[in-house]
Order: structure tokens, then sequence, then C-alpha cells
């Protein structure tokens, strides 16, 4: 059966189903008091932070939601965030070397400098970084890995977020909460793996800290890592008019030595060569700090002042003569909302986002350029970008819930968004180098235009509508638009003959339809979606930066929990997808429309079984599957996926010790974290890593 066949299956089973439950919900209500029993937490009553920016409830919320808790982080010990987050259905990270990755939420992975800018990413509902220079890896700057909650909104966000909520975001929640037991904990493993964490709190405050080191998996790959937060939680009970809510800061450092692609047909099943690291010279150095407040100011809403700085050197192995990169920011920003509530209109939030950024970046080759003549020719040893940009991003927002009548919820919203980009280039202008001669062949590799300004004004709009099937079933109905304005880099890094960029936003709406709930023993979120997304910015054959691209993301997602007895729970998270281009852009040689995207597995998911027979004692068993894809977009190579087989177990061994064992890749399966291809290096992997285990402690302070 095919996907198509499937999707429109699924959809068609889920709107008879929808229809169908109304009855049933009449003959049900009489059995609400035992479900109750059977499964006492309820999945519409459980508290969620992202969609509302405050704590409201799932079936409260138009929003389709993943959530990873804090007693999965801390069972899991994760060594990536990809091992938690890829237990969301829809959300698919791939991989990189050391702590990289590349992300999908309801999209294919996203390759490119602009590729961050259609995921949102959060720390406590405040950005990571502008939204005009994101980090493709970006989650290496937030403290996952102790964090109390990990949140993922899957689709277009809602009047709260605009820029970058294109197909999604990702929230952490730091730092665990106050008035804990401190608690220390070490984990080793494989490939001289370790990880030192710490947690401390007080009557008002809390702590966390993680100090990370790895060998690797691959030659000269090691890994050093530094994470620290503190929370400060004012009393709540405070009377003054303006009082601050919680303070957060949080301090993050990273070492790396990056092991880059390794080439070749099937090469990932080749221990020797999945070993090996082409690029050992190649490096990423990050730090980043943030500070945030929050201001309850009476009968006038909250106030979220925030300032965030962040500097990163990596080698660019992966581009000829190898360049490096330095980046750094400084930014501050606010954010304000407040609430209306009306016997009328309901209940109306409106607010006010404001975001200033000090944004540079230099790349330099110290070397020439080994290779052809073409190549030693056009690119140059020496600078090759030098600017600095001045942005703001400034947004204005509504977002009305009315309850119609007693079983349907109204949602609906809007925000506008204006972005403004002042661009200095610090070096001469045009298709030279840096001391103005012109290159060979036609001219130098890379373009520097001349100093400019741009501004973006963008609206995004919601409309959900939740009917209330009974206490414990509800339906729901989205229709959502998002946006993101163009990244620096693709507005102000260009090459070859293109002396300006003359870029729009990116555009996407779509509908989602979902049915979630509880019924006796299981615990279910089925969501259907389909969305289309215009003015895509790519890179086309002559290596231009254009909008022009048009693809259409559909899928079908199933979150499904089956209490079997009293101590075991099966768990399903899985991916029916297809995401497609849908025109042939200028600048694209080959006939595209139609084709899957390159790097857009059609199923994916992981299954889970839980066994706890005492809060002393939990066992676990995990299966991962990914689906076979297209590594590039003329739908000619493709990778034939894999599956995963994990096994998890933790004992509380008394009321202060406990002892975490894991084991991941149990049967070592030879297989691809990351499969891509190129007309230049044909076939190219990130290997996956072979079977290897963890052994954790933990200790109460």
């Amino acid at each position: 059966m095919t996907i198509k066949i499937m999707y429109k299956a699924s959809l068609t089973a889920l709107s008879v189903a929808l229809i169908s439950t109304y009855g049933y919900a009449q003959q049900n209500n009489t059995n609400e008091q035992n479900d109750n029993e059977v499964y006492p937490d309820k999945l519409l009553d459980t508290i969620v932070v992202t969609p509302g920016r405050n704590v409201s409830t799932v079936g409260s919320n138009d929003v389709t939601v993943g959530r990873i808790d804090e007693d999965t982080i801390a069972r899991e010990n994760i060594a990536h965030v990809q091992q938690v987050l890829n237990g969301i259905a829809g959300v698919n990270l791939d991989r990189g070397s050391g702590q990289e990755y590349l992300s999908a939420i309801r999209s294919p992975v996203l390759t490119g400098s602009g590729a961050c800018g259609a995921i949102l990413l959060l720390e406590n509902n405040i950005p990571l970084r502008p939204a005009s220079f994101c980090n493709v890896n970006g989650l290496i700057e937030a403290h996952h890995e102790q964090a109390e909650l990990i949140e993922v909104q899957k689709g277009p966000g809602n009047g709260f977020y605009g820029s970058n909520a294109v197909h999604g975001a990702i929230n952490v929640i730091n730092p665990a909460s106050v008035n804990q037991t401190p608690l220390l904990s070490l984990q080793l493993g494989a490939y001289g793996y370790g990880r030192l964490g710490l947690k401390t709190a007080g009557e008002n405050w809390s702590s966390t800290t993680t100090l990370f080191h790895e060998d690797g998996y691959r030659d000269d790959s090691q890994v050093d890592m530094q994470k620290f937060s503190l929370s400060y939680q004012a009393d709540s009970t405070s009377n003054k008019e303006f009082a601050v809510n919680n303070s957060l800061l949080t301090l993050v450092n990273l070492n790396q030595n990056t092991a880059g692609y390794i080439t070749g047909k099937d090469s990932y099943k080749d221990e020797s060569v999945a070993r090996s690291n082409p690029n050992p010279e190649a490096y990423r150095d990050i730090f980043a700090a943030r500070f945030s407040q929050q201001y309850q100011l009476a009968n006038f809403g909250l106030l979220s002042p925030y300032a965030r700085v962040s500097n990163m050197e990596f080698l660019m192995h992966f581009l000829p003569g190898k360049p490096l990169e330095t980046n750094e920011h400084v930014s501050v920003g606010t954010q304000w909302q407040n609430q209306w509530q009306n016997e009328i209109l309901g209940n109306l939030t409106y607010g006010v986002d404001l975001d200033i950024a000090d944004i540079e970046l230099v790349q330099e080759q110290f070397a020439p350029t080994q290779g052809s003549a073409f190549l030693m020719a056009t690119i140059p040893d020496g600078k090759q970008y030098d600017f600095q940009v001045d942005t703001v991003n400034s947004g204005a927002f509504v977002q009305l819930q009315k309850n119609l009548g007693q079983r349907w919820l109204l949602n609906a919203g809007a925000r506008i968004e204006y972005s403004r980009y002042d661009y200095d280039n610090r070096m001469n202008s045009g298709r030279v180098d840096e001391s103005g001669n012109t290159c060979g062949f036609g001219g130098c590799r890379y373009t520097r235009p001349e100093d400019s300004e741009n501004s973006f004004t963008d609206i995004s709009a919601n409309l959900g509508i939740i009917y209330q099937i009974n206490d414990q079933q509800q339906w729901l109905f989205r229709a959502s638009k998002g946006f993101r304005p163009p990244q620096v880099t693709e507005l102000y890094r260009l090459q070859r003959d293109q002396l300006i960029s003359d870029l729009d936003s990116e555009q996407i709406q779509g509908v989602e339809l979902s049915w979630r709930g509880d019924w006796q023993q299981h615990q279910f979120d089925l969501s259907g979606y389909v969305y289309d997304k215009q003015d895509v910015i790519f890179r086309d054959n002559e290596q231009f930066t254009r909008n022009g691209g048009e693809t259409e993301h559909k899928g079908f997602e199933v979150s499904w929990s089956y209490r079997l007895t009293d101590t075991i729970e099966s768990q399903l998270e899985y991916t029916f997808a297809r995401h497609t281009y849908t025109n042939n852009p200028q600048g694209v040689a080959s006939e595209i429309d139609g084709n899957d995207i390159d790097s857009a597995p059609r199923q994916f998911g992981r299954w889970r079984l839980h066994y706890q027979p005492s809060d002393a004692l939990y066992m676990g068993l995990g299966v991962s599957h990914m689906g076979d894809y297209y590594t590039d977009i003329d739908n000619l190579h493709r990778y034939g996926g894999h599956v995963l087989v994990d096994g998890y177990y933790q004992a509380q061994l008394s009321d202060k010790w406990q002892l975490s064992l894991k084991a991941l890749n149990l049967f070592d399966r030879d297989y691809a974290e990351r499969a891509d291809y190129t007309a230049f290096t044909q076939d190219r992997y990130f290997p996956g890593l072979g079977r290897r285990f963890f052994v954790s402690v933990s200790y109460a302070l």
C-alpha cells in the first residue's frame, strides 16, 4: 500500500471515528468513573507550557504538543538530545558528529544556512537566539540534559510565536523545581563517555550542572561540554505591585573535534571506514550565556526581559579550502503579555515582543585551496566575508479563547511582525579577493554585497475549534499560517555573480485534524495534517540564493499508549508522511515537481514497552524504525532505512542510591544516522554508533 493510500485511509478512519464518537460518548459517560480509576493520568488534563507561554492543559489548546517529562529525561540519561526527541511522533533528528544534528518536525530533515529558521528553539518560552541568526545545531546551547520538561509544538505557531515557528517549536524548560533534594549523578559508557550531573536547590532557588566528556566513536571526535543553570523563583504569595516572579541564568561551553561524512556506497557497513574521520582537523567551539527575568506587573500582565550572548568558531571542513567561520552576537529583548476577560468575547491575551541584536561574522581561509585549477583560482585564501548586522525584530499579537456552548471551544489569533536588518560590509565589496584582485575563470566564488538595509513585514494567523466529546476525549480542527524572514547568512553571504539578494519571507499554511484523549486503558493522540509552503529559499545551480521553491507536507501521526496491566505499558510514537516538491523553480536544472524531498522518510517512529512493578524498579525495551528515503532531489539514490533495539533498567537501591543501566543498538546493527548524495562526493554518510552500554549511579545528598 502506498503512503498516499495509507494517508487517505488514515484520515478517512479518523473522520469516521470523530463522527461516531458522539454516540459512543453518550454510552461511555456512565463508565467515566471506572476509567479514571484504571488510568488516573488523563491526557487532556496534562500540563503544558509552550502554547500560551504559561501553564495550561492539553485539552484547552488547539495545537499538538509532544512532551518529555523530567522522569523520562532522568531515566534515559541522554548523551544526545536526539535520543529523547525522536521519541515524539513527527520529530526526526539526524545525529551528526558529536553533539551536532539536523532536525525535522512535520518536515523533511532541513539543511542549508537557513534550515534552522524553520523550527523555533526556546528556553522557558524565550528564543535561544535572534530570529535572523539561528544555529542549525541550536539545542547544543540549551541545557536539556537535566531539564524539567521538553515540549515540542508541532506545526505553525499561534499568536505567541512568529518568526521561525514554521514547522514547529522546541521549548526546553529549565531548571528542575525548587525545594527538591540535591542530587549527584555519574554516568559512564562506551567510547570514553562520562557525564557528571549535580542538582542543588534551596527555598527559592535551584541549580543544575552538567559536565560531559566523550572520546568519540570515530577517530579524532572528542567532545567536552559544560552547562550550568541557576533559577530563582519568588514567593508566589507576594502582593507587591511590581514583583520578580522568576529569574534564569544559563551558561554553555562546547569544545568539539568534528568528524565529517564518510563516502562510498554503503561505506557505513564497513566498521574501519565508519570509525574513520576524513576531516581530523575539523572542530567546533561554542560559548553561550543567557539571562532572563519575569516580572508580574500587578494588573498590567507579565514582562520578561532577557539578554543573550554567544560566540562560535568552527572549521568549515565541508567547503573547498576549509575556511574558518567565527561568529558572535549580543542581543537584548523583552516579552510582554496581558489578559482581558469578558463574558461576551471570552479570554483575550495580547502582547508585544521586541528583540534587538548586534551580529558579527567572519569567514577566513588560512591556506591555499587544494584541488582543480578552477577551485584554486576562484577560492583564494584570506578573508572571504567580514560583516556586521544590527537587527530589530518586533511583533504584536492577540490570542482569543472563547467557549461556544458546553462542548465547543474556539481558539483564534493573529500576529504582525516587523524585522529590520542594517548590514555593514567591513571588507571590499563585489566578486574579488581580500586585496581587490579579480579571480580567474570569471571571478571569485565568494561575493560581498554593498552596505544595505532590508526589512520584512509578516503576518501569521491561526483558527482552532475543539469539540469536547466527553470528559476524556475531544477532536480538534486547526488552520494556521506561519512564516520566517531570511537569515542574515542567506541575505549577505552571496556567491558568484549575485551582487544582491532580493529575498522574501518563507510562508506556510495548512490544516490539521486530531482526535485525542483516553479510553479505558488507552491514551491516544491521532493527528493528520496538510501544509503548503511558498517562497522557499534555496541555493540554485548557479549558487544564487533565491526564493521560488514550493513544497507540500502531509502526514498522519500516532501517539498511543496502552496499559496492558498495572505494571506493563506499551507506547507507540509513529509517523506516516509525504514531503514533496510542487514546482520546478528557476535555477534548478532537473524536473523535480512531484518528487519526494530528499531526506524525507515516509515512515519512522519508536515503540516502547515499559515494565514497572514498583516505584523502585523500572525496565524498558525500545524499538526504533527509520524508513527508507531518497538522498537526492532527483530521487535516483536512496538509503534503505534501519531498525534498532535498545534496553533500559533502573533500580532504586535505597533512599539515597539509584542505579541505571542502558544498552543502545543492542544487536549491533550497521546503520547510518544520516545518508546524503552529492554530485561531488556521491553517496556519503554519518555512520551510526555500534552497540554500547552505559551505567549510571545517582546519590541524593
